[in-house]
């Protein structure tokens, strides 16, 4: 199962796989099947510069910025929480995710 289906059926919209960045084959999206393929690096750089504009970021925004659903938009949140990008804020409808503070260690 790739990241374009769940349970083996093909998800519509916006669907994420990893993109080969080598540079001769450097491209951080492409077209095929008429479904729009953008790179988690990608999505993660729109999201960080959101954050960094507007201070904090929910999951509704994340859906509109990436054009996703929900649960997409929560999985990449939540990825970007566990590499140390964002922290997590709030709880239920509440819950927003800010930049993570860089820590003197």
């Amino acid at each position: 199962m790739d990241a374009r289906t769940r349970k083996g059926r093909r998800l519509p919209g916006v669907a994420f796989e990893k993109v080969d960045d080598t540079p001769e084959k450097a491209d951080d999206s492409h077209q095929s099947h008429g479904t729009f393929y953008l790179s988690i690096q990608t999505a993660e750089e729109l999201l960080t510069s959101f954050v960094k504009e507007q201070d904090r970021i929910s999951v509704q925004e994340a859906q509109e910025i990436l054009g996703v659903g929900k649960s997409r938009a929560s999985k990449i949140l939540q990825i970007m929480c566990q590499k140390g990008i964002l922290e997590r804020r709030g709880a239920a409808r509440s819950t927003h995710y800010v930049l993570r503070e860089k820590s003197d260690e």
